[in-house]
């Protein structure tokens, strides 16, 4: 990626995180037609990354960060530093949110021999529920899960690695 194309996106992600609402709605309407992936969904974020290259734990908040992630540490710690950059502050979840947090699941799956580490990130919306967008051309979609835990993808060979509580700074 050109570091002119970078400066752009991440503008773009920050102005749209500083008009957004959260806890985020669930409204599949606004990522019809984008190419990206559960990463830029869990920050309620709408934005093409058609060369499939800008959004992994971060990637966001700096530039020459590797897309490769090896260690579940790369891809939590990523996750934190992007989750800060876009103007969120961000803790573990200990069971007590107020109303102004949501939640984020962050999830690994595990590599096999020496290839990069898979993840998936899903989010709890306002009213309680979880969603997720599946792929990066897939849809997004509620997955029947209420409440504060997660849903499990053991199935799926995703393991739970933690839950988050995001809550965007006042500007």
């Amino acid at each position: 990626m050109r570091k002119d194309s970078y400066v752009n996106k991440t503008r773009i992600m920050k102005k749209q995180v500083k008009g957004n609402t959260y806890p985020p709605t669930f409204r599949m309407s606004k990522f019809k037609g984008k190419t990206m992936n559960c990463y830029a969904y869990c920050f309620d974020v709408a934005i093409n990354d058609t060369a499939y290259d800008f959004l992994f734990p971060g990637c966001i908040s700096r530039f020459d960060s590797p897309r490769d992630l090896y260690t579940e540490e790369q891809v939590i710690s990523g996750f934190i530093r992007d989750a800060q950059y876009l103007g969120f502050s961000i803790r573990e979840d200990d069971g007590r949110k107020d109303n102004s947090e949501y939640r984020v699941a962050v999830y690994i799956h595990p590599a096999l021999h020496d290839y990069p580490l898979g993840f998936h990130f899903s989010r709890q919306d306002a009213d309680g529920t979880w969603s997720e967008k599946l792929g990066w051309d897939g849809p997004v979609q509620k997955n029947g899960i209420e409440g504060d835990i997660p849903e499990n993808l053991e199935a799926d060979f995703m393991r739970l690695e933690k839950v988050f509580l995001l809550k965007k700074k006042e500007q």
